[in-house]
Protein backbone atom coordinates (compact mmCIF):
# COMPACT_ATOMS: atom_id res chain seq x y z
CA UNK A 1 0.00 0.00 0.00
CA UNK A 2 2.87 2.26 0.48
CA UNK A 3 4.61 1.29 -2.77
CA UNK A 4 0.91 2.42 -4.30
CA UNK A 5 1.03 5.78 -1.97
CA UNK A 6 4.60 6.46 -2.92
CA UNK A 7 4.52 5.76 -7.11
CA UNK A 8 0.78 8.22 -6.76
CA UNK A 9 2.47 11.02 -5.26
CA UNK A 10 5.42 10.36 -7.75
CA UNK A 11 2.96 10.43 -10.62
CA UNK A 12 1.49 13.35 -9.32
CA UNK A 13 4.41 15.54 -8.75
CA UNK A 14 5.83 14.49 -12.35
CA UNK A 15 3.10 15.62 -13.81
CA UNK A 16 2.53 18.99 -12.22
CA UNK A 17 6.23 19.63 -12.77
CA UNK A 18 6.14 19.87 -16.03
CA UNK A 19 2.88 22.05 -16.84
CA UNK A 20 3.38 25.45 -18.94
CA UNK A 21 1.16 27.80 -17.28
CA UNK A 22 -0.16 30.60 -19.87
CA UNK A 23 -2.78 33.75 -18.67
CA UNK A 24 -4.15 35.42 -21.33
CA UNK A 25 -6.80 38.04 -21.72
CA UNK A 26 -10.30 36.09 -22.57
CA UNK A 27 -10.76 39.97 -25.41
CA UNK A 28 -8.27 39.86 -26.66
CA UNK A 29 -6.02 36.72 -26.39
CA UNK A 30 -2.67 38.69 -25.81
CA UNK A 31 -0.93 36.73 -23.40
CA UNK A 32 -0.39 38.38 -20.03
CA UNK A 33 2.24 35.87 -18.60
CA UNK A 34 3.76 32.67 -19.22
CA UNK A 35 5.72 30.04 -16.78
CA UNK A 36 6.16 27.31 -14.79
CA UNK A 37 3.82 27.88 -11.70
CA UNK A 38 0.23 27.16 -11.83
CA UNK A 39 -0.21 29.11 -7.97
CA UNK A 40 -0.71 32.55 -9.79
CA UNK A 41 -3.91 34.37 -9.46
CA UNK A 42 -5.56 35.04 -12.58
CA UNK A 43 -6.50 38.59 -12.79
CA UNK A 44 -10.65 39.76 -13.41
CA UNK A 45 -10.50 39.44 -17.21
CA UNK A 46 -7.69 36.78 -18.13
CA UNK A 47 -8.32 32.83 -18.54
CA UNK A 48 -5.19 30.38 -17.32
CA UNK A 49 -4.35 27.06 -19.61
CA UNK A 50 -2.25 24.68 -18.65
CA UNK A 51 0.32 23.29 -21.66
CA UNK A 52 2.75 20.19 -21.23
CA UNK A 53 5.92 20.59 -21.14
CA UNK A 54 8.28 22.71 -19.87
CA UNK A 55 8.70 26.36 -21.24
CA UNK A 56 12.14 25.07 -22.57
CA UNK A 57 10.05 22.66 -24.25
CA UNK A 58 8.23 25.47 -26.13
CA UNK A 59 10.28 27.62 -28.91
CA UNK A 60 9.33 30.84 -28.65
CA UNK A 61 10.00 32.73 -31.81
CA UNK A 62 9.04 35.84 -30.22
CA UNK A 63 8.99 36.94 -26.39
CA UNK A 64 5.64 35.57 -25.11
CA UNK A 65 4.21 38.67 -23.67
CA UNK A 66 4.40 39.72 -27.36
CA UNK A 67 2.33 36.57 -28.89
CA UNK A 68 -1.47 35.98 -28.64
CA UNK A 69 -2.60 32.68 -27.41
CA UNK A 70 -5.49 31.91 -29.41
CA UNK A 71 -6.78 28.26 -30.61
CA UNK A 72 -4.04 26.63 -28.42
CA UNK A 73 -1.34 28.12 -30.60
CA UNK A 74 0.79 30.60 -29.90
CA UNK A 75 0.22 33.87 -32.37
CA UNK A 76 3.03 36.81 -32.74
CA UNK A 77 1.00 39.64 -31.79
CA UNK A 78 2.74 42.09 -34.82
CA UNK A 79 0.40 44.93 -33.92
CA UNK A 80 1.65 45.12 -30.50
CA UNK A 81 4.88 44.85 -31.76
CA UNK A 82 4.63 47.17 -34.09
CA UNK A 83 3.27 49.85 -31.64
CA UNK A 84 6.01 49.49 -29.37
CA UNK A 85 8.62 49.80 -32.08
CA UNK A 86 7.17 53.03 -33.27
CA UNK A 87 7.29 54.21 -29.21
CA UNK A 88 10.70 53.92 -29.13
CA UNK A 89 11.26 55.23 -32.58
CA UNK A 90 8.96 58.63 -31.35
CA UNK A 91 11.27 58.31 -27.70
CA UNK A 92 15.09 58.31 -29.60
CA UNK A 93 13.49 61.13 -32.14
CA UNK A 94 12.35 63.20 -28.73
CA UNK A 95 15.91 62.73 -27.20
CA UNK A 96 17.60 63.93 -30.16
CA UNK A 97 15.15 67.08 -30.46
CA UNK A 98 16.16 67.84 -26.53
CA UNK A 99 19.98 67.66 -27.35
CA UNK A 100 19.21 69.91 -30.28
CA UNK A 101 17.64 72.05 -28.32
CA UNK A 102 19.97 72.13 -25.45
CA UNK A 103 22.72 72.98 -28.57
CA UNK A 104 21.23 75.52 -29.78
CA UNK A 105 20.95 77.27 -26.52
CA UNK A 106 24.20 77.01 -25.30
CA UNK A 107 25.43 78.48 -28.56
CA UNK A 108 22.53 81.48 -28.19
CA UNK A 109 23.90 82.06 -24.96
CA UNK A 110 27.89 81.46 -25.84
CA UNK A 111 26.90 84.46 -28.76
CA UNK A 112 24.97 86.71 -26.45
CA UNK A 113 27.69 86.40 -23.84
CA UNK A 114 30.49 87.16 -26.71
CA UNK A 115 28.93 89.81 -27.88
CA UNK A 116 28.83 91.26 -24.49
CA UNK A 117 32.34 90.82 -23.96
CA UNK A 118 31.93 88.72 -21.40
CA UNK A 119 33.78 85.44 -22.25
CA UNK A 120 37.10 85.02 -22.81
CA UNK A 121 37.95 81.60 -23.16
CA UNK A 122 34.31 80.04 -24.34
CA UNK A 123 34.54 80.16 -27.84
CA UNK A 124 32.17 77.70 -28.83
Amino acid sequence: MKILSMVLVILFLATNAFALTVIYNSDTKEILTVGSYDDTAVPNGYEKTELPGKIADWEFIENPTNMKYIDGKFIVNTDKINKEYQAKIIREERTEEEALIQKEMRKGIIDKLKSEGRLKHITE
